[in-house]
């Protein structure tokens, strides 16, 4: 029932206590036999201004559609008098009693154009039939739709200025994505590079410091993307093979040391059974790092231990259940489902002493709701917290062969690598990561020189930036594609996008780039990736 409905309901209570005082009136009469169609019920004075106290147009009838009554607010917009009084309903309001002739039920609405001073008004006509064993009839009320309009009217723009927010937004946080994520892609990745050459201790302290802080900075960049992406319904789950035990075992190696500076004891145990699954690897890790993160940052003195188990399982579905308990801080029941509110934390001091967005345990919910799994805790205050997180999967069609990611430490065979990329720091820092992985590079500073470079030389593989002057990434991988339908090859381009937004990516896939690395790139992403299209490209000219 929409709101001009349910004021028409409001309004149709006290016409109905009128409608009952009506017939009393005419009941008294015709048992006198007294009353005619000319003697229209006279209305006590209280009764009768109750219904002039409605804006609504109200008009009683009987079965020959003979008017009885009329309220002032009628009268008024039709500048009738009390003479109608007796009149047929089609030979004073035609246009109304035409709307009525359509009606398939005794009750009914529908709108009509009313004129008054040349100007049409819609309302919303209304009939409710009024029978009782000595009187039978309708009454018709007409409430004006122009504030129902204005109202959908407003609604609209309100609409429409939000989705305006929205994008506006999107766009905000994709140009601060692309902005922030260039100079960290120079500091991180040569931070990392001058980690692996010949300094003093003190100066490789400090430059682990810089890549430590650096990396930091990104995680909370990828946090902020990530809850908007969330609070957008923007964010997709993949679903590729994927070994839990291995995932485990990556998360295990990230905390060891933190662990360890903690004295606190890390412990994994997956029970036996686990099959591989075909799920989303990235969004199962973001998940468990989170959690394990938090439980070693608010544990000070115990342990901190990982579970995995089968819950239960289903066909070929299985329900994997994740435990983590810690011996933590713990926090109070009343903050139970608070912690999972963004930018909730239990206290102010816990903030400034741990840091952190307050947003880790609100982005773990959704991707859990994502999933369609389940996210629970218990806690106490100074005994600890037990998060427990059940994600169903699919199970894999191979659970024997499935090799989860192989990372070569160098590439077996060198390659030639055209790299198209603007930005000088950039350029510097892709030179030098390549050339520490043996690979022989050529880099060009726009779209244009990339596409006369292929032409003019050959190359195993292109990494393309997206965004450049001249000629962009798009436009030049676009240009390549249809070349290659010509000579029946093709090469494999990776995109360097410093945007981590799903349509950004999706983009790089449709105008036809194979991959994706996503800056800052750190040097095992960036040989693992081209490690993958080396490989499948060396496969292909086999066969």
């Amino acid at each position: 029932m929409n709101d001009m409905t349910t004021a028409f309901f409001y309004i149709g209570v006290p016409i109905v206590l009128v409608l009952l005082l009506v017939l009393y009136f005419i009941i008294k009469k015709r048992k006198t036999g007294q009353v005619s169609v000319n003697e229209a019920p006279p209305f006590p004075l209280s009764l009768q201004q109750i219904t002039n106290l409605s804006d609504d147009l109200m008009i009683l009838c009987n079965e020959q559609n003979e008017i009885l009554h009329m309220n002032t607010a009628l009268q008024t917009f039709f500048n009738l008098g009390d003479s109608v009084l007796g009149q047929t309903l089609q030979g004073v309001l035609p246009k109304i009693y035409a709307a009525l002739q359509s009606r398939q039920k005794t009750s009914f609405q529908t709108l009509v154009a009313l004129e008054k001073e040349n100007v049409l008004y819609d309302y919303m006509l209304k009939v409710k039939p009024v029978v009782y064993p000595v009187f039978s009839g309708y009454m018709i009320y007409m409430t004006s739709y122009q504030e129902h309009l204005q109202l959908e009217k407003e609604l609209s723009n309100t609409k429409t200025s939000t989705q305006d927010i929205i994008k506006a937004k999107n766009m905000f946080l994709a140009n601060m994505s692309h902005e922030l994520r260039t100079p960290l892609n120079a500091i991180i990745g040569m931070s990392e590079l001058l980690i692996d050459t010949d300094l003093a201790p003190t100066e490789k302290d400090l430059i682990h410091s810089i890549n430590q802080s650096a990396s930091i900075l990104y995680d909370i960049i990828n946090t902020i993307l990530d809850f908007s992406k969330l609070e957008a319904n923007q964010m997709g789950l993949e679903n590729v093979s994927m070994d839990v035990s291995k995932i485990l075992e990556e998360i295990e190696a990230v905390f060891t040391h933190s662990a360890s500076v903690k004295k606190i004891d890390l412990k994994f145990n997956k029970a036996s059974g686990v099959p591989i699954v075909n799920g989303d690897p990235v969004r199962l890790r973001q998940i468990l790092v989170n959690i394990i993160g938090n439980a070693i940052k608010f544990t000070h003195l115990g342990s901190v231990t990982v579970n995995v188990r089968v819950k239960n399982t289903d066909r070929n579905k299985v329900y994997l259940e994740f435990s983590i308990t810690d011996t933590g801080i713990g926090f109070p029941s009343e903050m139970k489902d608070k912690i999972f509110d963004p930018f909730i934390q239990e206290d102010d001091s816990i903030t400034r002493k741990f840091g952190g967005t307050g947003l880790g345990l609100p982005i773990c919910k959704s991707l859990v709701q994502l999933h369609g799994g389940e996210l629970s805790v218990q806690s106490a205050v100074g005994k600890g917290s037990v998060f427990t997180i059940t994600l169903p999967y699919t199970i894999a069609a191979d659970n024997q062969n499935y090799d989860y990611k192989k990372v070569v430490a160098k590439p077996t065979v060198s390659a030639k690598i055209l790299v198209a990329e603007d930005n000088l720091t950039n350029q510097k820092l892709l030179s030098m990561q390549l050339r520490n992985l043996n690979y022989d590079v050529n880099i060009v500073e726009n779209g244009q020189q990339a596409v006369e470079e292929y032409f003019e030389n050959d190359y195993d593989i292109i990494i393309m930036d997206c965004q450049m002057p001249i000629m962009d990434g798009f436009c030049a991988t676009l240009i390549i594609r249809q070349q290659e339908e010509l000579f029946n090859r093709h090469i494999p381009i990776v995109a360097l996008t410093a945007s981590a937004l799903k349509e950004d990516k999706e983009k790089c896939l449709e105008c036809g780039m194979d991959d994706y690395i996503t800056k800052p790139v750190k040097i095992e992403t960036l040989h693992n990736t081209l490690q993958q299209w080396l490989t499948a490209a060396k496969s292909n000219e086999n066969r």
